[in-house]
Parts: structure tokens; sequence; C-alpha cells
């Protein structure tokens, strides 16, 4: 199984504005990608949800659409994201959100770089002379996970793969799961994911309430974060679970 990827939004916002002339002071003909630089780290593979704001100069009473396009400096392969062709600011507020798509399990580990633009002025409603731009962007590079954050494990099934499966929650929230597994079949799995500095619960769970050894073949789990083994096991009964931290 791939390692995963953390997500490392980093601004780049181009304001790339024709500047034939000056707009009067006070002037809010202005459209932007949110500003900062905030780390995500993906944790499970398969298809997600991400999401960048945008930010107007003023509010209006109006919904604003404005045009969205994915910039041909983009190194991702176009099956790892969709975007959406337009972003809504809705009126009464100066504040958008763009969601778009991830599907990390298309990303190489070798990462790269998607870089999504605003490529029209769309419903500003400019009064004081128009200011024009060929495009504002902000670039999304994905890096792979350092290696403190990167945890494996591996599973032994018995003879009955299915009956397993486990979840990783956050310490402080034990009723949503950061990262699963179930479904299993064949012999073993070897799964590699990437989570944030944090105090976790690791819990394995046997459907049949036996665990994974020794009744019907000798099953057995290891848990292991920047190499250091944290949570091992397999003779437990219906679940077994084990607290560790990455740092």
């Amino acid at each position: 199984m791939k390692n995963f990827l953390k997500i490392l939004p980093f601004l780049a916002v181009l304001l790339l504005w024709n500047c034939e002339e000056d707009l009067p002071a006070g002037s809010s003909d202005v459209v932007t990608f949110e500003a900062g630089s905030p780390t995500e780290f993906v944790q499970v593979s398969g298809t997600r949800t991400a999401s960048v704001k945008i930010y107007t100069g003023n509010v209006s009473g109006a919904d604003r659409t404005f045009g969205i396009s994915v910039d041909g400096s983009t190194t991702l392969d176009p099956s790892a994201y969709s975007v959406p062709s337009t972003v809504t600011v809705p009126g009464g507020t100066n504040e958008g959100v763009l969601e778009y798509q991830i599907t990390d399990s298309n990303i190489s580990l070798a990462g790269g770089t998607l870089v999504l633009a605003i490529t029209d002025s769309g419903d500003l409603g400019l009064t004081n002379g128009a200011r024009s731009y060929s495009s504002i962007s902000i670039s999304v590079e994905y890096e792979e996970c350092p290696p403190a954050n990167s945890v494996s494990l591996n599973i032994t099934f018995d003879d009955y793969p299915g009956e397993t499966s486990w979840d990783i929650f956050l310490a402080s929230d034990l009723a949503n799961a950061v990262v699963s597994g179930s479904g299993y079949t064949g012999a073993s799995t070897d799964e590699d994911f990437c989570i944030e500095s944090d105090d976790y619960v690791f819990v394995i769970y046997d459907a049949f309430g036996d665990g994974i050894c020794c009744n019907y073949g000798s099953g057995s789990y290891t848990l292991t974060v920047d190499g250091t083994v944290v949570a091992s096991g397999g003779s437990f009964g219906a679940s077994e679970s084990t607290n560790f931290t990455v740092q």
C-alpha cells in the first residue's frame, strides 16, 4: 500500500494586475484567495474534499460568482483532482469557499503541485473603473509524510479475515475515527498512513469475539510509529485498545 501524503497548502497568491491606471483610494474591486499557510494531513486513501477560501474586497447583497481554472503549471496527474469551474461568494458576506476533490491514491510519492486560479472578475459589479488582471492563483503542494508522522499497521489474519476491523481515534474524540480499516480478505495487510502529531487510541475488533489468535489460526498485529512499535498482539476477545502518541 502506498505511503500517504500530507497536503501542505502554501500561498503563492499572485496578483497580476494590469496597472495602466491607479484606482481611487478606498476602491474595493478585489477578489483573491485566503492568506496564510495551513497544513493538513491526508489520512486515508481514496477521494476527499479539500477547500480554500475566496475573499472579495466588499460586501454585496447578491451572490457573486467567479471563474476558476487549473493553471497549466500544475504537475499533479489530472486523475488526482477535480475542480469546479466557478466559485460563489454569497450575498451579505465577502467570503466564499471553493471545494474541490483530491484522490490521494492517484498522487505518486514524488508529490506534485496543484495550482488553482481565479480567471475572471465575475460578478464584482465594479463602479470606480475596472482593474483588470490575468489571474490570481494559489499553489497547493503535495509532499511525503515526515517520518515522525508516519504510521504503519501490519495485520496477519486468522482464518476469518472478514471478522477483523480497526479504528484510530483522537484520544480527545472517541466518537469519530481518523483512520479505519475493515472488509478484509486474504492472509494479511500492510497499511501506511500519515497523521498529525497528537494523542491517539488504536482499537482492533473481532466480530466473532475471539480475537485473531489462536483458536482459528495464528493471527497477530503490529502498529508502528516512526519505526517504534506502539501496539501489538493477537489474543483478545471482541476488541483491544492501546493509547499512543505521535510527536
